[in-house]
Formats: structure tokens, C-alpha cells, sequence
């Protein structure tokens, strides 16, 4: 039998059984976000689940049997030390730079989402909302003088004063585009 501890994994070997499946997709997730005495990991707080329902919203849903049949061909990540694991997911990476890159963003918003991490967030003392976007943070009113830059850099133009910027001296710039940006 070949021995192929020190080659990359196959990207296309078959995802493996249901269980299995869950328990490396847990894992996985777990090598991007592990967590520690203070912070829960990725797999505590349902980021796989997360990630699974992402990429079948994109179409994606094979992807999901492609990391996990890749991972399942290196071995899987559970009995291996942190440095393997990070070495096995490093290879998913070179491999499919595409979809990891897909994949490593889902995979945090999914734990910046979830209420635990949110929890963590506001327990360290910062505004943490899990949707900002309905009610906002709280803001004190703009102090001109607190506000205002000191750095003596730029200006500023009333609206009145603004004139169109000349542009026929742009060789470059082609004829239609000059016409558009004088309203023509």
C-alpha cells in the first residue's frame, strides 16, 4: 500500500456517512475559530450548520461534501495535534483558494452572529448588538468642537461655491466620458 501521510488530500474523494460527516465539518470549523476558557468555538455555537445553510443558499451545498471528503482523505482533523489540523485546513486553502476564502467568511460572521460570541462581546464591556442595523448604537451628539478635525488638511466648499472641474486638458480621458461629466 502506498503511503500518502505526506501528500496533500484528495480534494475529490467521497464526503464520508452522515455522523462522520457532521462530526468533520464540527471539527473543521473548529480549526478556524477553536475557542478557549473564555470564548466558545465555532462548533459549540452551530457555526458548521451556519456554514452548510450559506452554501446551499449559493448552489453550493456540493462544496460542503468536497471539504469534508477532503478532510475525511487526510485522515480527519480529531485525533491530530493543533499543528496537523492547522496543516490539513492550510492544504484545503492552497488547494481551493476560492471557496476557502467563501468559506473562512461564513464561517466568522456565522460566530460574530451567533448570541454566545455576542455575549462574550458585551461581557468585555463594548456595545454589541447581534443586528445593529434596526436600532443602531447609541451616539453622543456631534461636539463641533470635540468633532472637528485639527489636522489643518483640506477644506471645505459650500455647495453654492462648487463648480464643474474642468477636464479637457485629459488626453486620456475619451471624448464621451468628458461630455458626461460636464452634463452633456
Amino acid at each position: 500500500m502506498e503511503d500518502r501521510r505526506n501528500e496533500p488530500a484528495d480534494l475529490e474523494a467521497p464526503p464520508p456517512a452522515a455522523r462522520a460527516f457532521a462530526d468533520i465539518l464540527a471539527d473543521f470549523v473548529d480549526v478556524l475559530i477553536p475557542g478557549d476558557d473564555n470564548w466558545p468555538s465555532a462548533s459549540r455555537v452551530g457555526v458548521q450548520a451556519v456554514l452548510a445553510a450559506r452554501l446551499a443558499d449559493l448552489g453550493r451545498e456540493d462544496d460542503l461534501d468536497g471539504i469534508a471528503g477532503f478532510l475525511s482523505a487526510a485522515g480527519g482533523l480529531a485525533d491530530k495535534n493543533e499543528a496537523k489540523r492547522a496543516g490539513i485546513v492550510a492544504d484545503l486553502e492552497r488547494g481551493r483558494p476560492e471557496l476557502f476564502k467563501l468559506v473562512r467568511e461564513a464561517v466568522a460572521l456565522a460566530y460574530y452572529e451567533s448570541p454566545a460570541a455576542a455575549r462574550r462581546i458585551r461581557s468585555l464591556g463594548f456595545a454589541y448588538k447581534l443586528r445593529p442595523h434596526i436600532g443602531g448604537y447609541p451616539m453622543p451628539p456631534v461636539d463641533p468642537d470635540r468633532d472637528r478635525p485639527h489636522h489643518k488638511r483640506g477644506g471645505h466648499v459650500r455647495t453654492e461655491d462648487v463648480r464643474r472641474l474642468d477636464l479637457s486638458g485629459l488626453d486620456w480621458l475619451a471624448e464621451e466620458q468628458r461630455n458626461r461629466a460636464h452634463g452633456e
